[in-house]
Parts: C-alpha cells; sequence; structure tokens
C-alpha cells in the first residue's frame, strides 16, 4: 500500500463544519515569520508571557526534526501516516503559556477516520525562573462533548467546574479528571457552563500507565531560553500498544504538572496561540484570578490552542486531502479569476477511493448566497473560475472536494476585493512586525502638547494592506506618491520590490511626477538580511541613495534585552525633513528609537552608506555617524527611506530616562514634513480647530506614564450618551469605564490598572452624536 506524509490540520473553518486539511508539515512550524508578542488577556495571574521578537536568521527552528521523527513510523505502519496539528494555515505560536503546579492543560482533537495513535509531541516553552525543574506528564484521554460543545467553550475564557475531592483540604477538596485516585464526587457545574463533564468518565483513560502519564523533566539545560524550540515525544509503544480511535471521536491529549504543590510557583510552559476561533482546556488547581474556598479553581475553556501534535496511522477511509490551493489577493482588476488547487484520496481500510469531484463555493460582500464553480481536471489537478466583479466588490472563496464514498473535505477560506484607485496618495501599511491599523493610523495624526486639544491632519489617501498582497506596477501607475510602511521588510518577502518601485519610478515625468517614501526597518530581508552594496542601475542605487546597506541590526547584540531599550539616533540638523526635530533637542534632550517603550513591539537598525547624491536624514551616533535616514531627488521623482520606523521616536532626558519625556508626535509629524517636502503639503486643520469648535474635548491622561492608576479628563458640549473605552495595543477592547448619559460640561474618571499588563493602551471617548476622541497612554509596572 503506497503511504503519503502529510499534515491534517485540524482548523475548523466558520463556513461548513467539515474537518480541513493540508499537504505539508511545515504547517507546524512558525517557517520564516517571527514570533510576536501576545498582549492580550492582561488578567489571568501572569500565564501568558510576552515573546519577543527575533530575526528569522537567529530564529533556529528545528524544522526538520518533526519531519524524520514522523517518518520513522513508516517501516511498522499499517495504513496511512499522519500528523494531526491545529496550527493555523500561515500562523505562528506565540505564546508562553504557564501552567502551574498541580494544574492540567488539556488539547482537544477530533478524529478524521478510524486510526490508530503512534505518539504524541508538544512544544514545551521555557521554566519561569532559572534552575526550577519541571516535571510534566503526558496521556490521553477521552471526551465526551461533541467537536461543536469544545468549540464554543474554548472560544473565549469559560469557567466550567470540577470533580469533588473531599478531605483533600491542600487541593480546595476538587480534582481534575475522573480517574484521579483522590476523586470522591461528580461533576460540579459551577456557574451553569458545563451541565455535564466534557471528560469522559467510564472510558476517561486512552493512553496511559494507570492514570499516570509519561513524565517529562524540563531545566534551563533542557529547554533552553527563547527562542529554542522543539518538540518533545511519549510515543504510545512505551506502554506496549497503539491506542485506537474512531472517525469523528474526540480526545484529548492531557499535559499535566506534576512538580510542586497548589499555589506554587513552579511554573510549566507550552507553546500556544489565541489566533484560531476556538482553544483548549486548562485546569487551575488554585484559582485563574482568585483564590480560597470560593475562588474560581477548576477547569477553564480557554482561547488558547496548545502546540499540541499528534502521529496517527489512519485506518478507515478519510476524506479527500485538498492542499495547493491558489490565494487570490486584492486587485485593480475586475476579470475573471482562475483558482486551482490538488486533492488526493484514499482508503488504507481498502474500500473504494478516489475525488469524484471538486467544486469553487465563493460569495460577495459577505452574502450568505454561496455559489458554485465545478472545477474540471483530474486527480490530483483541478481548476475552476470565479466570474469577474464590479469594483468594490469583496469575494471569499474556498474549495470543496468529495470522494467516491461521498466524505467532503473544504479547504481553508481566502478573501480578496476588488480595489478602486481614488485618491493621489496611496498609503501602503505591512505590518507583519508592526501592530494593528490602530497603530497605522498615528502616521497622519498630529498631536501638540497636553495643553491642547488633538487635531487630526488631512491628506487624502488610499491605504494597501499587506493582506492585499504584492504592491505591483499596475497599482502604482494610478498613484503620484506612495508612503510604504514595513514592518520586517516587504510584506512575504517581495524580493522584487525594489523592481516593482523602479518601473514605476522609471516612468515619473514632468507632467507626472512620482515619489515614494520606505520607512523599512528592515528593508534587508530583500538581501536575506546580508549586507549588500548596491550598483548603478538599481532601485536602492539610483533612487533610494543608498550604495551599502548594512551593517544591519545593529541595535541587536544577541540578546532579548537590548530590544527593550531605547536605542539613541540623531536627527540631521541641515536636513529640511529632520530639521526642526534637532532643533528641539537643545541641551537637556536626546532622540531615541524605541519601538518597545512606544508600542510593545520589538525591531532593529540597519546602518547604510548614501550615494553621493543623497542627503542623510537621521546618524548613529553609536556607529561614528553612518546613515539610518536620507533623501534623494531626481529631475521628476523623490525618495525617502529610513531604517527607522518614524512614529517610534521619542526624547528622553540622557540622565533620566523616565523623565523629560516627549513622543516624535508632540513635536511634529515626520511623515507629514516629508509629503510636505514632496510637494504635497498636508492641508492642515490647527489642532484643536475640529474638536473645540463644538467643545468636545478629551485630555491626555496624567500621569502618563502611569502606575497603576491615572485620570482621564474629558467635556462634552451637550447632554449624550457617552462611551468612555480602553483598547490593548491590538485594538481590543479591555474595559469600558463610562457608558451612560451625561449631562453638559467637564468630567472626570479615574482609570485602575493594578489588574493589567505593562504596555501601551489607547482610550476613545464616542458620543451618541458621532464624536470620536482617541489618545495613547502607557502603563509601567
Amino acid at each position: 500500500m503506497t503511504r503519503k506524509f502529510v499534515t491534517v490540520s485540524l482548523v475548523l473553518l466558520f463556513l461548513v463544519p467539515v474537518l480541513s486539511f493540508a499537504e505539508t508539515r511545515a504547517l507546524l512550524f512558525p517557517d520564516g515569520k517571527y514570533v510576536k508578542a501576545d498582549q492580550s488577556n492582561p488578567v489571568n495571574n501572569g500565564e501568558v508571557k510576552q515573546m519577543p521578537q527575533v530575526p528569522d536568521k537567529i530564529l533556529k527552528l528545528k524544522q526538520n526534526a518533526l519531519n524524520s521523527y514522523v517518518n520513522r513510523f513508516s517501516t511498522n505502519a499499517v495504513g496511512t501516516i499522519d500528523t494531526l496539528a491545529l496550527r493555523p494555515l500561515g500562523g505562528v505560536w506565540n505564546s508562553n503559556f504557564g501552567y502551574e503546579g498541580q494544574d492540567y492543560v488539556i488539547q482537544w482533537f477530533v478524529a478524521p477516520a478510524d486510526m490508530d495513535i503512534l505518539a504524541c509531541g508538544f512544544a514545551p516553552s521555557e521554566p519561569e525562573d532559572e534552575g526550577i525543574i519541571n516535571s510534566v506528564q503526558l496521556k490521553i484521554i477521552g471526551i465526551t462533548w461533541t467537536e461543536e460543545q469544545c468549540r464554543a467553550a474554548t472560544a473565549a475564557a469559560t469557567y466550567l467546574g470540577f470533580y469533588r475531592a473531599a478531605g483533600n483540604e491542600a487541593h480546595h477538596n476538587i480534582t481534575a479528571l475522573w480517574n484521579n485516585l483522590d476523586r470522591t464526587g461528580d461533576w460540579v457545574d459551577t456557574v451553569g457552563n458545563a451541565a455535564t463533564s466534557p471528560f469522559a468518565e467510564t472510558i476517561d483513560d486512552i493512553w496511559s500507565d494507570d492514570g499516570t502519564g509519561k513524565t517529562f523533566q524540563f531545566d534551563e539545560a533542557i529547554v533552553p531560553d527563547y527562542p529554542a524550540y522543539q518538540y518533545f515525544w511519549a510515543e504510545m509503544m512505551d506502554l506496549g500498544f497503539n491506542p485506537s480511535v474512531t472517525e469523528g471521536q474526540v480526545f484529548g491529549v492531557v499535559l499535566y504538572n506534576a512538580g510542586g504543590q497548589v499555589g506554587d510557583a513552579v511554573r510549566a510552559g507550552v507553546w500556544a496561540t489565541s489566533d484560531l476561533s476556538f482553544g483548549g482546556f486548562k485546569y487551575y488547581s488554585d484559582g485563574r484570578n482568585t483564590t480560597g474556598p470560593t475562588g474560581d479553581f477548576g477547569w477553564w475553556g480557554r482561547e488558547y490552542a496548545w502546540d499540541i501534535v499528534v502521529a496517527v496511522d489512519l485506518t478507515g477511509d478519510r476524506a479527500p486531502i485538498i492542499s495547493g490551493v491558489t490565494h487570490l489577493y486584492t486587485t485593480i482588476s475586475t476579470a475573471a479569476r482562475t483558482v486551482e488547487a490538488s486533492a488526493v484520496d484514499d482508503n488504507p481500510s481498502g474500500g473504494p477511493a478516489g475525488v469524484a469531484s471538486m467544486q469553487i463555493l465563493y460569495t460577495t460582500d459577505g452574502g450568505d448566497n454561496w455559489n458554485t464553480v465545478d472545477m474540471t481536471g483530474t486527480e490530483p489537478d483541478y481548476s475552476g473560475v470565479i466570474p469577474g466583479q464590479a469594483i468594490g466588490t469583496e469575494v471569499t472563496y474556498y474549495v470543496k472536494a468529495t470522494d467516491v464514498e461521498g466524505k467532503e473535505s473544504v479547504s481553508e477560506s481566502y478573501t480578496y476585493s476588488i480595489f478602486e484607485p481614488i485618491e493621489p496618495t496611496l498609503f501602503v501599511y505591512d505590518y507583519s512586525a508592526l501592530p494593528s491599523l490602530v497603530y497605522a493610523e498615528y502616521y497622519y495624526w498630529i498631536f501638540a502638547d497636553d495643553t491642547t486639544e488633538d487635531g487630526k491632519l488631512v491628506w487624502a489617501h488610499d491605504t494597501w494592506e499587506a493582506s492585499f498582497g504584492s504592491v505591483t506596477p499596475e497599482l502604482l501607475e494610478n498613484y503620484q506618491v506612495v508612503i510604504h510602511m514595513m514592518g520586517d521588510g516587504p510584506e512575504g518577502s517581495d524580493l522584487n520590490i525594489g523592481r516593482t518601485y523602479k518601473t514605476w519610478l522609471d516612468g515619473a515625468t514632468a507632467e507626472m511626477p512620482r515619489r515614494v517614501f520606505i520607512s523599512g526597518q528592515d528593508y534587508g530581508v530583500i538581501s536575506n538580511f546580508n549586507d549588500t552594496t548596491f550598483t548603478a542601475g538599481s532601485f536602492e542605487y539610483d533612487y533610494l541613495g543608498v550604495e551599502t546597506l548594512g551593517p544591519q541590526d545593529i541595535n541587536y547584540d544577541g540578546t532579548t534585552a537590548s530590544y527593550q531599550n531605547p536605542y539613541r539616533v540623531d536627527a540631521v540638523a541641515e536636513s529640511p525633513l529632520t530639521g526642526k526635530y534637532a532643533a528641539f533637542i537643545g541641551d537637556s534632550l536626546e532622540m531615541f528609537y524605541s519601538p518597545y517603550y512606544e508600542w510593545g513591539f520589538s525591531n532593529w537598525i540597519d546602518n547604510l552608506t548614501p550615494t553621493e547624491s543623497a542627503v542623510v536624514d537621521f546618524q548613529d551616533p553609536n556607529q561614528d555617524g553612518a546613515a539610518v535616514g536620507v533623501h534623494n531627488e531626481g529631475e521628476n521623482w523623490k525618495t525617502v527611506f529610513w531604517t527607522v520606523d518614524p512614529i517610534s521616536l521619542d526624547y528622553f532626558s540622557p540622565a533620566d530616562t523616565s523623565s523629560m519625556y516627549h513622543w516624535i508626535l508632540d513635536v511634529g509629524n515626520p511623515v507629514a514634513d516629508v509629503l510636505d517636502w514632496f510637494g504635497h503639503p498636508v492641508t492642515g486643520i490647527e489642532n484643536g480647530d475640529v474638536i473645540t469648535a463644538r467643545n468636545y474635548t478629551l485630555k491626555q491622561n496624567y500621569p502618563n506614564p502611569f502606575n497603576p492608576t491615572t485620570t482621564i479628563e474629558y467635556s462634552i458640549p451637550n447632554k449624550a450618551k457617552v462611551t468612555l473605552k480602553v483598547f490593548d495595543i491590538r485594538g481590543r477592547e479591555v474595559v469600558r469605564l463610562v457608558d451612560k448619559d451625561q449631562a453638559a460640561g467637564a468630567h472626570t474618571v479615574n482609570f485602575d490598572a493594578s489588574n493589567y499588563a505593562s504596555g501601551i493602551y489607547f482610550y476613545q471617548l464616542t458620543t451618541d452624536n458621532n464624536q470620536a476622541l482617541v489618545k495613547k497612554m502607557m502603563l509601567i509596572k
């Protein structure tokens, strides 16, 4: 029997209740992406740790370890070797999720076919404290709940319940599982969320040594500091058998922190993600948020999924495996578009096998009416055509495969739009290493000091997000000015980005001059992070005015801490773009590049050697005044290239970085200065004109930064329904401070952030008069 080695992705689509499969084990690894900080869920007893970002070249993932491990089973397998995994397509595991002594985590899976479980692997994260040895046990249990129940209970933090363990005072008289030796009573539904236990009772134990799992011990020597990353495996044959599960059966892989007692800070960790629409189950032996007799200890459904994989031998018939689906991106074309996909079907049980049909299902503008397109071809290659759509239409589509036995599988869904160029300026936001679009808005806002109100700059622009796909020459032909903000280099490692811009700038004329501003925090991705010397004829040399890019990552010295400290840069006084920022420094301040301080993410700077025609804007005093930003111009074109993110610049007193702080937008907006030099000045709104004309005010909180309380003042001219919300850096609502009708006049609200993590937050005032004001604040603990 031919055996295929594939990965089954159990990311469950919201479109239809059918499992999705993907034919690549690369889904199990970040695969070239950075591991980002996760700043959600601030009230969780510190169990989710923020992870710093690390450049590709130092992120040494053991990507071949899983492949070689799973493949070893091919010599004794009966059916088809496969791997169940929950990693989202193109996603990363971005959280170091901790579980204390006597805590459990359980990741649930659904068997795609009858199968034998061969091994279970998990990716531990490092212990919290050096020298602490953690003892973690792994076993497999049955789950009585359906897939839908598990999915609903783990879509958000949901308190569920526990089993009684009378006389076990040290453990709050509760226990986690039916077959635990200390259990004395039945399941208790704490708050009405779980009338029955999620976990099987009479068939609780699928694989363990009489209830005890395989034990792993971890310390700093075994699990090195981040970014080391590897799987640890338990082979089921260690107990002399491979357990069997049937198609559709829900089961769970259990990790139990056997080190320490309840309340001990003996922390184990496992890599996790909150990027799915569901997660796993977590048992808090001492409560999630509170402790004591009335605490919320016991089982919770959590929105975090744990990085656990299962090597299996599929022995029954499964649905077809779909792979290679064409990912269509946003386009300016209204023409029909072709989608290609591959699908294969096998039946290890020996029955009929083969793909009977392939279809594209698509809908427009989020509608419920799904259109069907039959794909043509023969196994494994198929293609179909989505009809052309009008400008402004949004299309969502996926591929469905049906085998000769009538079993169906669906691919991941994709969405694209028919983009309509309107304004003369294009704002390109490559955000893979940047925060959400909440952050992007600060490129076109200007801030005054705390005594006046904020006014919004007016520069009309279209926005092209990274999710739309690569910037193309056809797109650029519609614009005179491009402002391109890169996070960690061109999104998707677009190595053609320079050629794309060169083609566009080559077409500049006196009647149609062209300008581009690139903030490339790691433009060096185009050279695989190697220092590069450019030659005449290249975009970088001819247009950007860059002869050499490098040394790169000069604010990174191999340790995580280096990213979290401000890095000094100097604005050049003689530059028309940065002179006013240099003038603001005076005798008491210095300018720093502080993305971690400002936004909670880390990034790096590249030095560069300018060509003779380029003018330096920013310099690196730490590297003998090496350039880190330049501008250049020709007869019909202008360019600006900075290796720093302008919205991450700030001023501190060198003697005391905790005082005399000024954000760059307190002084001016560098993007507005670039637009002015480009000949496309902002058509300005003076600070306060929009807001104070109507007497709607939202003042800067004070103190700021703060710990842990701060005061927010605002005023409204008329009686109105007022809402004052606080959001985290990812744009998710943290708390609603005000939500009621209020009289005209000034109002004051105190915000107590004792239960929230350090970082950047936004507070937004909205009224039923459609007023919306936003400000940023920083919590430092």
